[in-house]
């Protein structure tokens, strides 16, 4: 892949658990770890993604902000926010109450940032059992101006998509106005917008 057009500042918050780590480093290194590893703080990921901007191909690197999702590190997360382009919301689709706590990182981000910007729900672990439905998800991502992307670290479901998603949404970021691209359902993969 050539050099990357653009760079942009992205972060990736949810609850504990949730499966960002795994979601992140399986985008940008392709492996996943059974062993669950708590997140310290943050950490940032960078990998580069092709999009399709103005019906051109293009690359674009992108940054990734990992956040700590315990209530510990809530008071050093609003520096990472800083500048970002982007929030990709990560919850588990068998745990209730990861999908409940998105409104609270929306706010957090919303805060931290001091503006909207472009936003991607991820219901990660979609391999297991759901405790929240689909349409359900969809109609909070729906709310919040974001498509809905269901995906599963684990065996690689969607990943990609996630980041090639988010970044085309930061590429047509009006700043002021954000309004995401409709995105297409279809059979494999599934994505909602």
């Amino acid at each position: 892949m050539l050099d990357a057009a653009f760079i942009y500042k992205m972060v990736i918050v949810g609850n504990a658990g949730v499966g960002k780590t795994s979601t992140v480093q399986r985008w940008s290194t392709g492996s996943f770890r059974e062993q669950y590893q708590v997140t310290v703080g943050v950490q940032h990921f960078t990998s580069t993604v092709e999009i399709d901007a103005d019906d051109v191909k293009t690359s674009v690197k992108l940054i990734m902000w990992d956040m700590g999702g315990q209530d510990t590190f809530k008071f050093i997360r609003p520096v990472f926010y800083k500048s970002a382009k982007a929030v990709v919301l990560v919850f588990d689709m068998n745990n209730r109450g990861s999908f409940e706590a998105l409104s609270t990182w929306v706010r957090e981000a919303d805060s931290s940032i001091g503006k909207r910007v472009p936003m991607v729900v991820c219901g990660n672990k979609c391999d297991l059992p759901y405790e929240v439905s689909e349409e359900e998800a969809m109609t909070f991502a729906s709310d919040h101006g974001a498509p809905f992307i269901m995906t599963s670290a684990k065996d690689g479901i969607n990943i990609t998509d996630v980041f090639r998603i988010t970044a085309e949404q930061i590429y047509n970021d009006s700043s002021s106005d954000f309004s995401p691209p409709t995105v297409a359902a279809s059979a494999a993969p599934r994505f909602y917008g």
